[in-house]
C-alpha cells in the first residue's frame, strides 16, 4: 500500500511583513507538524498550476552570458552609488561589495578569454572599465 506524500511550501517573506505588522506569521495556517493523514493538501496538479499562474506574471527572461554581466555591473553600479537600491530607494556607496563585484567580473573575464563572442567581450569589458573608473574616483575621495 502506498502512502500519498505532501508538503507545505511557505514563503518566508510574507511572514516577516506579517510580522512587521503585528499579525503571527502562523495566522491561517496548519502546523507543519500535523501528519499527513490529518493534513488536507491540494492535489500535485493543482499546486502546479497555481504556482505556474505566479509565474505567468513575470516576463520571461532569457538568461544570457550578456545579460548576466549587465546584472553584475548593475549591482557594481548600484554598490558604487550610482544608483539608487531598488530595495530601499536610497544611494549609499559599499566599496568592499563593489570591489568583490569588480573582482567577479574579472575573474570571469579571464576564465572565458577565448569563448565569447564579440559582442558577450565588448559588453564585459565596457562593464569592468566602467566601474573600475567610477572605484577609483570613490577611493580617492576616501
Amino acid at each position: 500500500m502506498e502512502q500519498e506524500t505532501t508538503f507545505e511550501v511557505r514563503d518566508k517573506r510574507s511572514s516577516a511583513q506579517q510580522a512587521s505588522q503585528g499579525s503571527h506569521p502562523s495566522q491561517g495556517t496548519e502546523p507543519s507538524t500535523s501528519s499527513p493523514h490529518h493534513q488536507e493538501s491540494k492535489s500535485g496538479a493543482t499546486q502546479m498550476q497555481s504556482a505556474s499562474s505566479s509565474d505567468a506574471a513575470r516576463p520571461a527572461v532569457e538568461i544570457t552570458f550578456t545579460s548576466f554581466i549587465l546584472s553584475l555591473a548593475a549591482s557594481g553600479l548600484i554598490q558604487l552609488g550610482g544608483e539608487a537600491d531598488p530595495a530601499t530607494g536610497k544611494k549609499s556607496v559599499n566599496l568592499t561589495m563593489a570591489r568583490q563585484t569588480i573582482d567577479l567580473l574579472s575573474l570571469l573575464q579571464v576564465k572565458t578569454k577565448g569563448n565569447l563572442t564579440a559582442e558577450e567581450d565588448t559588453h564585459l569589458s565596457q562593464a569592468l572599465y566602467a566601474l573600475r573608473m567610477a572605484f577609483v574616483e570613490l577611493d580617492k575621495k576616501r
